[in-house]
């Protein structure tokens, strides 16, 4: 194969590529227009359905307990999404939940830390 024909195989193989890069992103822009009208519909069902929560029984509640076994928790990240996930506390309120100001300033292991917050919430 001369320099001329690698030369050649090589461009037309790049217009290809090229081109096939065009349908695709045409493809897509057609998805992304689907996606963004059926989002822009209201469904039937959310037309009908009630918006009325369905309300709940009163009467005594029973303490929460931890949803997870605290001694998973091993690390300040561990513990964060802990936090985030059971307990539905934001990453800026964490640090009060244990009155501190910075991670830094945790002196508890972590899953004595998610102990001691469980605690409060119940």
């Amino acid at each position: 194969m001369t320099e001329e024909t690698a030369m050649h195989n090589l461009a037309t193989y790049w217009r290809e590529q090229a081109e096939h890069w065009a349908e695709q992103e045409k493809e897509w822009r057609e998805v992304v227009l689907f996606c963004q009208k059926i989002k822009a519909e209201p469904s039937p069902e959310a037309t009908t359905a009630t918006t009325e929560l369905p309300k709940k029984e009163t009467g005594d509640i029973a303490p929460t307990k931890p949803q997870r076994d605290p001694a998973t928790l091993k690390t300040i990240g561990d513990l964060r999404k802990a936090l985030l996930d059971d307990f539905k506390i934001k990453s800026t309120d964490q640090l009060a939940e244990l009155n501190i100001s910075a991670w830094t300033e945790l002196t508890l292991p972590p899953a004595e830390a998610y102990t001691k917050v469980a605690a409060s919430r119940r």
